[in-house]
């Protein structure tokens, strides 16, 4: 599945972008983040910007809102837990790469991210996606969804770091029909059922729950 203006569409004006880049490279200081162990990446929850730099926090929360307007999504079909599901600011420093994983849904939730692209490397850092390469450019952003999908990235080459805000939001299991561009496979799927411990699973391939079976296709 993809964003309604995945990966190719401009979200955030060359000011605004600029601007985040500007406060990054001034702020590089592992001070600031929080350390990704998996993949030796860092992160900044941008909840904490507020404190850090309200004009940046306003940029990130302005984006945010158009996505939510773009992809028509209705914030009382989610779950908005701002303290348990932030927003965040991903650095991947070159030399890494992202690991083959999901993340966590809350019960009665999936979990989906708008990932918008920063800064892109000068080789690699491409979204693996279901074993799917995901293109997106400078300024645009894709749909992960996480809490479904196993998703990685590519080794990070180059001199420039990869840069990103990831925006989560968890959609409500009972509201998944109102957004057919995030699940039409799952609203399809007849042998999608909620198991026993009340999270969704599907015997869709592109949706394995394996993490030996995450292979690029090409």
């Amino acid at each position: 599945m993809l964003a309604k203006n995945s990966g190719k569409k401009k979200v955030i004006t060359d000011i605004e972008l600029n601007t985040i880049l500007n406060w990054l490279k001034k702020n590089n200081s592992r001070h600031y983040y929080n350390e990704n162990p998996n993949c030796e990446g860092y992160y900044i929850f941008t909840d904490s910007l507020g404190i850090l730099d309200k004009d940046i926090k306003d940029i990130v929360d302005a984006v945010r809102n158009r996505i939510i307007k773009n992809e028509g999504l209705i914030l009382e079909d989610t779950l908005e837990q701002p303290l348990e599901l932030s927003d965040i600011i991903v650095i991947m420093p070159t030399g890494t790469k992202l690991h083959v994983h999901k993340d966590p849904n809350k019960v009665g939730t999936i979990q989906v991210r708008y990932n918008l692209l920063l800064q892109k490397p000068e080789k690699g850092g491409d979204a693996i996606y279901s074993g799917r390469r995901i293109d997106c450019d400078t300024g645009c952003y894709i749909l992960c969804r996480a809490g479904l999908d196993y998703h990685a990235g590519t080794l990070i080459e180059g001199k420039l770091d990869r840069l990103l805000i990831s925006y989560g939001f968890l959609i409500k299991e009972e509201n998944i029909e109102k957004y057919p561009h995030i699940f039409m496979d799952i609203i399809k799927n007849k042998d999608c059922l909620l198991n026993s411990n009340k999270k969704l699973y599907t015997t869709n391939p592109f949706i394995t729950h394996k993490k030996e079976d995450h292979i690029e296709r090409k």
